[in-house]
């Protein structure tokens, strides 16, 4: 079987570059990756430190900056001429008429003028006068109290304490820091407070000296966040929390936490550091911002993948050379092989390589010279396939064939035998199928011809079945109308029922009516035997007064002959509603006979009316199984339909078998065995 040439195969080149390159370029990629990575943490830890570094040394010198400044208000605490002020003055007296007041005025002054660059103004309060004097010649007498003042918090704590930053309300309108130390008497009680207002223009001068790299910048900051030095003059005196600082950094000062983290300033994202100022309670904030802080590692990382991909170039570039150098006798030796797959034996190999593939150049040579040695068996297996392709099974073969080709010469004795077997069996098999095949013919025709007798007398048993199930259909509409109409016949004989049973109460009605009025009658007759009784009375009364009562006797007469009158009319009444009533006793015993007889004709109604239901309900099913009847019979006619068309096919396809028996017959005949 010959081989399909693939098209889509890969050259050795690419995939030598492919396969090397792959490699190396992943090995780069992952060095420079953990390079990456290393430098990354180098940098980022060298810029962490360096801020941290700066803010802590910041601190360290504002802290330093801080004691000789703590120092002045803890002496002036324990000044004598001050504590004999603030003893011998006590609450209402006028501090300003205490024969020390101006030498310790004269004393804040001299500390003033002496450290005038950094100290705005000295003071000293007394808690028990709640007065206050200032090196500047302020003084308030009663009226000045000192727990408003959250410098105050030095009184609890017993010791010097920082105030927020704030501005002045003196003529410089200076922005101070205030230094509270309190003063004891000799009970370590609590009897006033000296200040120090340290400028903030001089811990600016202090402050402007740390910066970080190009735009870094160090910030003093308050215990609650206010902010006493900063590079913008704006923000000073305002808190973090009206600069849209975010809440971590606000924290950490509240909480004197010294810490590294990132800090946004409104829209922008600063790198700092938060250091503690000794005990003051205030913190420096060194800050970087993240554009700088990034900068050394972007250039570090971008550098890194220019040297990276400048590497993968000149690998890949050095790869592509050896695999063109490798790849090219490769493919002088796959046209060579091309040409021997489409049978052209005519080649000559050139390549020359010291290797592997030099050797396998070798080898092809000696398997083109062995191929052009075989010509001749081929030339003679050729004419040999020509003659059996002509019908002639019988020949000679002239060579001896040697090695794999002895094979061929085998397997061509035996094709000639297998074939020789095989025609003979073919034309023994033809024989018999010609023959077999006009038996098979005739018995096609026969089952042809009967199923088609049987499709007829199907089609006309269908015509009887069709008729018979449209007869059972009517049947089954009539007993369906009558079971209609005895349905509505009892219902009337229902409504007649029921209006006998009014009829009868009716009359009963009447019955009771007619007692009663009997029970009047005989009340009547009783009423006219009263009368005739009193007519009776009155007459003998009458007829013993005399004359004077002959015209009462007359009327008397004449009531006698009235009750007579009613009496018999009352019994002519009574006789004539006895008569009814028992007219009527005969009318209700009729009625409920006739009631009875309404009540059997109902039952008998409605019996008739069940036989007819069950009798349409019988014609029901008679339909459906007729129906399926006739479903089943047109499915037999369509099975002896579908059997008479596979009779005519055998028919047809038995004769051209024979047909075929008899051309194949001819065919073998060609065949020299």
């Amino acid at each position: 079987m010959g081989g399909k040439q693939k098209t889509n195969t890969t050259k050795i080149e690419k995939e030598i570059s492919v396969q090397i390159g792959r490699n190396i370029i992943v090995f780069l990629l992952i060095a420079s990756a953990i390079i990456g990575a290393i430098m990354t943490v180098t940098i980022n830890n060298a810029n962490s430190t360096e801020i941290s570094l700066e803010s802590e040394v910041a601190a360290w010198e504002t802290s330093d900056f801080f004691r000789p400044y703590i120092a002045i208000g803890e002496n002036l605490a324990v000044s004598p001429q001050i504590q004999q002020m603030l003893l011998g003055n006590g609450a209402g007296s006028n501090i300003s008429m205490h024969p020390t007041y101006a030498s310790n005025i004269q004393q804040l002054r001299n500390l003033v003028d002496a450290n005038a660059d950094a100290v705005a103004t000295t003071w000293v309060v007394d808690l028990d006068s709640k007065s206050v004097i200032m090196s500047n010649g302020y003084t308030s007498v009663g009226e000045f109290d000192a727990a408003l003042y959250e410098w105050y918090s030095c009184v609890d704590k017993q010791k010097p304490v920082f105030s927020e930053p704030y501005q002045q309300y003196s003529d410089s309108q200076e922005a101070v820091i205030s230094i509270a130390s309190p003063v004891f008497d000799s009970n370590k009680n609590v009897i006033g407070i000296t200040g120090v207002d340290v400028k903030l223009s001089k811990i600016a001068e202090i402050m402007a000296k740390y910066r970080i790299g190009s735009n870094g910048f160090s910030i003093l900051l308050s215990p609650n966040g206010g902010v006493a030095y900063a590079p913008t003059a704006e923000i000073i005196l305002m808190n973090m929390a009206d600069l849209s600082v975010n809440k971590e950094a606000i924290d950490a000062v509240l909480n004197q936490t010294p810490c590294s983290m990132r800090i946004k300033f409104g829209n922008s994202t600063e790198y700092g550091h938060f250091a503690k100022v000794g005990e003051t309670g205030y913190m420096v904030l060194s800050v970087l911002p993240a554009g700088e802080y990034y900068q050394p590692i972007i250039f570090c990382l971008v550098s890194l993948v220019l040297l990276v991909g400048l590497a993968c170039f000149m690998v890949f570039f050095s790869i592509k050379k050896s695999a063109q150098k490798i790849s090219k006798p490769i493919i002088e030796l796959k046209d060579i092989a091309e040409k021997l797959a489409a049978g052209r034996l005519d080649v000559d190999l050139t390549t020359s390589s010291q290797n592997e593939i030099g050797e396998l150049a070798f080898y092809i040579g000696k398997t083109v010279e062995r191929l052009k040695e075989y010509i001749v068996y081929i030339n003679e297996v050729s004419a040999v396939l020509n003659e059996i392709s002509e019908g002639n099974l019988k020949f000679e073969l002239q060579y001896d064939y040697v090695g794999e080709f002895a094979r061929l010469k085998e397997a061509l004795y035996g094709i000639t035998e297998g074939l020789t077997s095989v025609i003979v069996g073919i034309n023994e098999g033809a024989d018999i199928v010609l023959r077999e095949s006009g038996e098979l013919s005739e018995i096609s025709q026969t089952v042809s011809k009967g199923a088609r007798n049987q499709a007829k007398e199907i089609e006309r048993l269908i015509e009887i079945a069709n008729k018979i199930s449209q007869e059972v259909e009517e049947n089954r509409e009539k007993a369906e109308m009558s079971a209609q109409e005895t349905v509505r016949v009892t219902s009337m004989m229902e409504v007649n029922q029921e209006l006998m049973n009014q009829m009868m109460l009716a009359m009963d009605n009447i019955q009771k009516t007619s007692q009663e009025v009997v029970g009047i009658i005989q009340t009547i007759e009783v009423i006219a035997s009263q009368t005739n009784l009193l007519s009776l009375n009155a007459s003998i009364e009458a007829a013993r007064v005399g004359e004077a009562g002959k015209g009462f006797a007359v009327v008397a007469d004449e009531i006698g002959k009235l009750a007579d009158e009613s009496s018999r009319a009352a019994s002519n009444t009574k006789q004539l509603i006895e008569i009814s009533i028992g007219e009527i006793q005969k009318g209700n015993e009729t009625a409920e006979k006739v009631k009875e007889a309404l009540l059997e004709v109902s039952q008998a109604f409605e019996e008739v009316n069940g036989t007819i239901l069950e009798t349409a309900d019988t014609a029901r099913t008679q339909a459906e199984d007729m129906q399926q009847i006739l479903r089943g019979v047109e499915d037999i006619s369509k099975g002896i339909s579908q059997n008479s068309t596979v009779a005519e096919e055998n028919e047809s396809t038995s004769q051209e078998l024979a047909n075929q028996a008899s051309n194949l017959t001819q065919l073998i005949k060609r065949f020299k065995v």
